[in-house]
């Protein structure tokens, strides 16, 4: 035991290891706990945000303190992925700075400046994670730590499931205020209360737990071929997928068969046969023996047509068409739909269109593009970098974050706003970590 602490305190002092942990902690505290409790004196920030916000700042304050490590961290970004995400935070900023204070009433004053805000959380997000993050192992422990706040979260959906009671509100940081407001009232589809667990609607909870599990299956494999323990990831596998099947989610549905066909074009062909004998045989046991909750996540996909969110959804679709144009490149100003006038979308692009116009709907079209270019940049040389595994799971959870868009506003929710950008910028540092090791693996060859 002495010994384990020995080489933890040894591992630790190493700048990148502290700061690989610290990512991993805040990326497990923003999916375990409930985004609603605030930091005091931060105009509404949970304390994942303030984190970001504050890890920017050091670097930026080592950097004009002439700090080596910040320099060679900052000035080690590759240019692309930085340049589509400055870009994107730019958009929001031009979106609300061509409407006029006399345009807003308060509130929407006050969530056009949570816009920018937000936008610059997101960068900073982007900017820390790509910064300290230089080494497989530092994203393969990120990934975990998403995976375990995830599966924490998972948890408390099946304690409420099983006894009506919300364990989520426990988990709380002394100090903080809460404005934990439930966005609705009715939990209910198909005659079952859907769950939440740590996050703010059962949609959301579908949306995280489906966007990581293809991750935890590559960490559960990526551990069993290293010979390391993989048992652990198995089992927050089954209780990512189980959680998701207890929100009663189309969303569900959707990722597992997007991870799966990713997964097919990756894996060797025993293991892509054997998982998917598996699920055909899964979906065909509760077709015939009606499964309860699983039957009824059947039922909410077959019987679709009846269902109140798809008609709300084509109202909004038919909104966004008539009047996008209106402020084509711009938008109407990011923070600035009101729905209390304008109808619900359900759609994070149809969101951004109508906010942020052509120019924010394209940056985060762009930034979805870089993330999913660097997982299979990461996942072509796998075999020789130690990322077989793991990019094709960041290339099929990025896949499964991009599709999840079309049925959910992401924006709106605190913590699925911030899990795609930690993701593609976990795909830029591992394709970036392929390129190294590939560049020093050929250097080694002529040299030999």
């Amino acid at each position: 035991m002495t010994l384990s602490v020995q080489r933890f305190g040894q591992w630790l002092r190493s700048p990148d290891n502290g700061a690989s942990l610290l990512v991993a902690a805040g990326g497990c505290g923003l999916l375990a706990t409930r985004q609603g409790f605030l930091v005091p004196f931060t105009t509404g920030l949970p304390p994942v945000r303030v984190a970001a916000l504050l890890g920017l700042a050091v670097l930026l304050l080592g950097l004009a303190g002439g700090r080596r490590y910040c320099f060679e961290r900052l000035f080690a970004i590759p240019l692309v992925p930085l340049v589509v995400t400055l870009g994107l935070t730019v958009a929001t900023l031009l979106s609300v700075a061509r409407v006029t204070t006399g345009q807003l009433n308060q509130h929407q004053m006050e969530m056009t400046s949570h816009a920018v805000r937000d936008a610059f959380v997101v960068l900073s997000v982007f900017i820390v994670v790509v910064s300290v993050i230089n080494t497989r192992e530092s994203v393969v422990l990120v990934l975990r730590g998403l995976v375990l706040g995830a599966s924490i979260s998972s948890a408390m959906a099946f304690v409420t499931r099983f006894t009506g009671y919300d364990v989520a509100p426990l988990f709380r940081l002394p100090g903080l205020n809460n404005y934990d407001e439930p966005i609705v009232t009715n939990l209910m589809r198909d005659g079952v209360v859907r769950p939440q667990g740590s996050a703010a609607h059962p949609l959301e909870l579908s949306s995280v737990l489906t966007v990581l599990t293809p991750v935890a299956v590559a960490l559960a494999f990526e551990a069993h071929k290293r010979g390391a323990r993989w048992r652990p990831w198995a089992l927050c596998t089954l209780l990512l997928i189980g959680g998701a099947v207890l929100t009663v989610s189309r969303s569900a549905l959707v990722g597992a068969a997007i991870s799966l066909l990713v997964f097919c074009l990756y894996w060797p062909l025993r293991r892509a046969a054997i998982v998917l004998v598996c699920g055909g045989l899964i979906t065909a046991i509760t077709w015939l023996y009606s499964v309860p909750i699983l039957s009824q996540m059947l039922n909410v996909v077959t019987n679709g047509s009846n269902d109140g969110s798809l008609q709300s959804r084509a109202v909004g679709r038919e909104y966004v068409l008539q009047n996008f144009g209106h402020n084509l490149w711009l938008g109407q100003g990011a923070g600035t739909y009101d729905l209390t006038s304008q109808p619900v979308l359900d759609n994070n692009y149809l969101s951004e269109l109508m906010q942020a116009g052509v120019l924010g709907l394209g940056g985060t079209l762009v930034f979805y593009m870089v993330g999913i270019y660097s997982a299979i940049k990461a996942s072509r040389r796998g075999q020789q970098t130690g990322f077989s595994d793991i990019g094709p799971g960041l290339l099929a959870a990025i896949l499964v974050a991009l599709t999840v868009g079309l049925i959910l506003d992401l924006v709106g929710f605190a913590q699925m706003s911030l899990l795609p950008t930690i993701l593609v910028a976990l795909a830029v540092c591992a394709a970036r970590v392929t390129a190294t090791n590939s560049r020093v693996t050929a250097t080694s060859s002529q040299v030999n």
